[in-house]
């Protein structure tokens, strides 16, 4: 697979989504034709009417969640393609998996913006890569 530049994964998203968009538009428009056939239709009675659109309807909402479920399974897919490679491969052996495990913990207890700037400012120049990802890692997560 190629690297994703910021560019690429920028235009992927925007096109992915437009697609979901356009999908979705699709679903809305056979639902509003559907309806005005059903609405339409002299031969059915104003209680089949309203009983066969309550049913497009239910049939519509889960089309739409289907391309919505999708949608947000894509991003999630693309968001943990972005983090691994932003992350790059990392050594899986014991002692670096509990070096990543130990700068997570104390990433999580730095108690605001001063102190998270202060600790990765440290990792950054004694070269802890682990801290200044976890930092990093905490400080995307709570905003």
């Amino acid at each position: 697979m190629a690297k994703y530049t910021p560019i690429r994964a920028e235009n992927e998203l925007k096109d992915n989504l437009g697609r979901f968009h356009d999908r979705a538009a699709a679903i809305k428009k056979e639902y509003y034709d559907k309806r005005a056939a059903i609405l339409n239709d002299d031969r059915l009675s104003v209680q089949a009417q309203n009983e066969d659109a309550a049913k497009l309807l239910d049939e519509t909402t889960e089309k739409l969640k289907a391309v919505l479920e999708e949608q947000r399974s894509y991003v999630n897919g693309l968001k943990a393609t972005l983090e691994k490679e932003l992350r790059g491969n990392q050594p899986m052996d014991a002692n670096s998996i509990l070096l990543r495990r130990d700068a997570a913990e104390r990433a999580r207890k730095i108690a605001d913006e001063k102190e998270a700037l202060a600790v990765l400012a440290d990792a950054m120049r004694n070269g802890d890569d682990a801290m200044a990802h976890a930092v990093g890692h905490v400080a995307r997560q709570s905003g």
